[in-house]
């Protein structure tokens, strides 16, 4: 009789068993259709992964504001997600101080910065204006927003994040975007605005679209996003509207599923061998 013993298969992208065993008429013989097994292994569990896991780049998250309004201050909930995704509101760090100790958050509907209106106008803390207001000093004294986005079951993989800016008025003012996918250590953008409000002050919205590469923004289950705000003096924002996240949610398959597709490889192999004879 014929009696599979072992077949071992390393998801992480080698093959670590010895071989495939036959025992035929009580003697071991090893068979060259092993090469043959794995390989029928290999291909099945790697259209597992991609029937699973191949998806459509899509808006992971986006954070427009539509229908907010004061009562949002500094708890702007998440507008659209995913299914699948989860995102936190965009809230300002140092939540137990007040302002202007911390920044600070207002839902504005003067005009339509984006797509739509409100927007939201971000301040900074007191420590990030003036000559502390620069790139450098909003990162330093932690004059951040943040959100955050989750999921249960799969993985993120990010392609880019969007957003349109304008300064609230004159002044020089700008903001810093930075993640936790390298623990806040690269910017992801830095930028000093350089129009005044959209149509309300006769100047432009302000289109920023940077691409987030590398591995460091493949296979996640969370990231948070970090909005440092800067200005040259108290009193002044940088106002946001259309914060977007797009990329993959990938699924990943059960391992019942990988299980499944291994057993029928060989399975067809051995019913192959049999008909030969």
């Amino acid at each position: 009789m014929c009696q599979i013993v072992t077949v071992g298969c390393d998801m992480q992208g080698s093959i670590q068993g010895s071989a495939l065993l036959l025992f035929w008429n009580g003697e071991t013989k090893m068979k060259r259709h092993f090469s043959t097994a794995v390989g029928m292994t290999v291909v099945a569990i790697a259209s597992v992964f991609g029937a699973a896991s191949t998806t459509q780049a899509a808006v992971l998250a986006q954070y427009a504001f539509d229908g907010q309004t004061n009562a949002q201050n500094n708890n702007a909930p998440v507008t659209s997600t995913l299914a699948g995704v989860s995102a936190t509101n965009l809230i300002p760090n140092d939540a137990s101080l007040t302002a202007p100790a911390r920044p600070s958050s207002v839902i504005n509907s003067n005009y339509a910065l984006g797509a739509t209106a409100p927007y939201i106008s971000l301040y900074p803390n007191s420590a990030s204006v003036g000559a502390g207001g620069t790139p450098a000093a909003a990162v330093a004294n932690g004059s951040y927003h943040f959100f955050t986005l989750s999921v249960a079951s799969g993985a993120l993989d990010l392609s880019d994040i969007s957003l349109w800016a304008t300064k609230g008025g004159a002044g020089t003012r700008g903001f810093v975007l930075q993640s936790s996918a390298d623990n806040y250590t690269t910017d992801i953008l830095s930028a000093s605005v350089p129009s005044a409000n959209g149509t309300s002050a006769g100047g432009t919205a302000n289109f920023y679209n940077p691409t987030l590469s590398g591995a460091i923004y493949d296979n996640l289950t969370s990231i948070t996003f970090r909005i440092y705000v800067f200005t040259d003096n108290s009193g002044r924002s940088v106002n946001f509207d259309d914060i977007t996240v797009n990329g993959d949610l990938a699924a990943v398959p059960e391992p019942s599923s990988l299980a499944l597709a291994s057993l029928l490889a060989v399975a067809t192999l051995l019913r192959k061998r049999r008909a030969a004879l």
